[in-house]
Order: structure tokens, then C-alpha cells, then sequence
């Protein structure tokens, strides 16, 4: 049995990474707050028009006479 050639491992030193100040924080969760208020917005603005759709597509194809599923009471008569 033979034994293989020994091959070092060579290690790269890296730079010290700078620390990080109160204002990059406070940017940084600002602008992540202004990024999910946004998706709220587009989402319930999504939402609404599909409640609004659905119910005006009901509203054009409902059923109309006796078989309505609103009971009238008929109080003004």
C-alpha cells in the first residue's frame, strides 16, 4: 500500500467586518416596516376587489321571485 502525497490546506484570513451603528439599524427597520405595510396594502387592495367582484357577479346572477333566499316582511304596507 502506497500512501498518498500530503497537500496542505491553505486558510484565507478575512477582514474584520466593520460594526454596525444605531442608525443603520434604525434604516434598516424602517425601510423593512415602509416594505411590509406596502404588501399589506397591495394585498387588502387585492382582497377588496375580489369581495366586491364575487358580490357583484352574485348580485348579477341571482335568482329573482319567491325562491329568493331574503324573506320579505313587507313593513311599509
Amino acid at each position: 500500500m502506497g500512501t498518498q502525497p500530503v497537500t496542505p490546506t491553505l486558510v484565507r484570513e478575512v477582514p474584520p467586518v466593520t460594526q454596525t451603528g444605531v442608525a443603520e439599524v434604525l434604516v434598516g427597520s424602517v425601510g423593512l416596516a415602509g416594505v411590509l405595510v406596502l404588501a399589506a396594502l397591495i394585498g387588502g387592495a387585492l382582497v377588496g376587489l375580489v369581495v366586491v367582484t364575487v358580490k357583484r357577479w352574485r348580485d348579477r346572477h341571482r335568482r329573482r321571485g319567491p325562491e329568493s333566499e331574503f324573506v320579505q316582511l313587507k313593513l311599509s304596507e
